[in-house]
């Protein structure tokens, strides 16, 4: 476990991965629909923003 003293520093650093995942997710969605292969395309996205 981490010290008390890092855990809002952590919570700021998932909680904004997480927001990020979630809008390139959306981005990709109305970019290109459900294709074959949309996770690929999704994370590929993700890792560039």
């Amino acid at each position: 476990m981490i010290p008390a003293r890092y855990a809002h520093i952590l919570f700021a650093l998932i909680l904004s991965g997480m927001m990020s995942l979630l809008v390139s997710g959306l981005s990709t969605y109305r970019a290109l629909g459900l294709i074959g292969g949309f996770a690929g395309f999704w994370m590929g996205n993700w890792a560039v923003s």
